[in-house]
């Protein structure tokens, strides 16, 4: 009898922990779609210079440099000169994919626990076009309700 009174009680279980894959699997294509929103629509500052500002893409980075205290644990804040040459840096990079490829295309999602706890989102992402395609890793840590780009592989 305890049996079938477990059963609806772990279906239920089941059911919550999918939904919720599914709600951040959403987010993160979101999240994802944005940030190359924000990469595409940024251009070289005024006086002919070619470097671009991406300041709009900090709040979509996850800090990862020296600071310990804010080490993975918020994102870059682009009014710091040294956070404004990664978030640049970064935001170069994926403008540089968006620039080289036809399209793109999100090929998997992934979660993975590190063994302190920590749960990294990641997308398997392809770029194409008529000669190549490459894939890439995006992955992402949730802070406070946002994910934030950590690595790409």
């Amino acid at each position: 009898m305890k049996t079938i009174i477990l059963i609806p009680f772990f279906l239920f279980i089941i059911q919550d922990v999918f939904a919720q894959l599914e709600t951040d699997s959403l987010q993160l294509v979101t999240t994802l779609e944005e940030m190359f929103t924000v990469c595409n629509s940024s251009s070289p500052e005024i006086n002919g210079s070619d470097v671009i500002i991406f300041d709009r893409l900090a709040p979509y980075l996850l800090y990862c440099c020296e600071d310990e205290s804010r080490k993975g644990k918020e994102a870059f804040d682009y009014n710091k000169a040294a956070d404004r040459r990664q978030v640049d840096q970064m935001g170069t990079k994926i403008k540089n994919w968006l620039d080289s490829y036809d399209s793109y295309s999100v090929k998997k999602y992934m979660t993975q626990t590190k063994k302190d706890g920590t749960v990294w989102y990641a997308l398997g992402i392809e770029f194409k076009n008529k000669n190549t395609n490459e894939e890439k890793i995006f992955a992402f840590l949730k802070i406070g309700g946002s994910f934030l780009l950590g690595d790409i592989d």
